[in-house]
């Protein structure tokens, strides 16, 4: 199993650092590639969809390649960067700027990465880590649930959470919080989210133009804008300590 160097520094940021909660200092690998990390209060997971080969990961110096683990593997943050380092920061060869995970003769797992030059072979203990990791599915959101999509760019994102850190002063470890006030219709506050109005077309209880939402019961022809979108600007509100910063965003159009 091939791990990318982006696909670990993309959830590094959930892990905790207490070291003395060691089964959440780490991140766990999922048998289908991705990468789980939580510190109880943020879950990030990464998923590579474009996963590299095994068969194209150096051999000689790194441990051989003998299948993927059969369950999932908890890799504690030590080894994580350790392995990150491993990795050279600019190559012409994608396949070096990842790891191999895969089993040693006992069924141990084992992470392998190399710049060709110098290798990092680490062999990982699970015996003290298993079933630790939380049963994180249990609390993500289902696909189906209905919501609102809202979508940032990474710069928007960058200069509201500087204003955060801004709110508690030079000094603090830790920014403000950030709410976002997103625009909807108001016969849906205090409901629930949608992204499209929910109608119930029958030609014995209405024409295609009176069928009232399932939701807020406005009729369809009533609806002069696009159903469930994101009405203009979105409110931003940040909370410091001291100071308070509201402004507006622009949505990203899909």
């Amino acid at each position: 199993m091939i791990i990318k160097r982006d696909t670990l520094r993309a959830v590094q940021p959930a892990m905790t650092d207490d070291n003395t909660r060691y089964f959440l200092h780490a991140v766990q690998v999922e048998t289908d590639g991705s990468v789980v990390a939580t510190d109880s209060h943020i879950l990030l997971r990464a998923i590579d969809a474009s996963p590299l080969a095994d068969v194209d990961f150096p051999v000689g110096s790194v441990a051989p390649y003998k299948g993927n683990p059969a369950g999932p593997v908890i890799i504690d943050a030590a080894i994580v960067d350790k392995v990150i380092k491993a990795m050279p920061k600019k190559t012409p060869i994608p396949i070096l700027q990842a790891a191999q995970l895969t089993t040693n003769g006992n069924g141990q797992p084992v992470i392998s990465a190399t710049d060709l030059q110098v290798s990092c072979v680490v062999p990982l203990d699970q015996s003290a880590l298993k079933d630790r990791f939380p049963d994180y599915k249990r609390v993500t959101p289902r696909e189906d649930r209905p919501s609102l999509s809202l979508t940032l760019s990474v710069d928007v994102l960058d200069a509201v959470i500087k204003s955060a850190r801004a709110t508690c002063g030079s000094k603090a470890s830790h920014g403000g919080m950030i709410e976002f006030l997103i625009p909807t219709e108001p016969q849906h506050q205090g409901k629930r989210p949608i992204t499209s109005h929910e109608y119930t077309e029958s030609p014995d209880h209405c024409s295609s133009a009176d069928c009232p939402c399932a939701t807020c019961g406005k009729p369809k022809n009533d609806h002069k804008e696009p159903d469930g979108a994101i009405r203009g600007t979105i409110a931003v509100k940040i909370k410091g300590s001291d100071l308070r910063v509201e402004g507006v965003v622009m949505p990203c159009h899909k």
